[in-house]
């Protein structure tokens, strides 16, 4: 499988070392079988209607990142109308997803609450990472996690 990566603050020699293709954003939509988003919030969508359109017929979208990464209304229009073959998303814009949202009756969408990271070893790598830091703020250290 050939990867495409967008990532606008990795240089191209970085992205090539780590395996991956480097390419312009709106060029890998053009191209990519299956789009998969794993960046923090933007706080607007990075998949607007128009960059959806642009997708490749018949592509696949992952949204396992944020909510607002993605139109959620111009998805639903690209699965139902064709344009996208499928989706799956772990986060969207409103939380939870309001019962009469156009994704909930699209075609080929996988719909899942939020708890993408939430596997066993992600849980047993939380609860070390919490009790290293209790064991350190005991012992009078800063914990290497703080709380905001």
């Amino acid at each position: 499988m050939r990867v495409l990566a967008h990532d606008p603050y990795m240089p191209d020699d970085a992205v090539s070392a780590a395996g991956a293709e480097p390419a312009a954003l709106d060029a890998l939509l053009g191209r990519a079988d299956v789009v998969a988003l794993h960046l923090p919030p933007t706080g607007k969508p990075l998949l607007t209607a128009a960059r959806l359109a642009a997708m490749k017929p018949g592509a696949v979208l992952v949204n396992a990142a944020r909510g607002d990464l993605v139109d959620d209304t111009a998805l639903a229009e690209g699965l139902h109308s064709g344009q996208l073959s499928a989706a799956a998303l772990d986060a969207f814009a409103i939380e939870p997803l309001p019962e009469d949202h156009p994704l909930r009756t699209a075609p080929r969408v996988t719909l899942t609450s939020h708890m993408a990271a939430c596997t066993p070893e992600a849980n047993r790598t939380t609860g070390l990472v919490i009790a290293e830091d209790v064991l350190r703020v005991l012992a009078g250290q800063a914990p290497h996690h703080p709380a905001s």
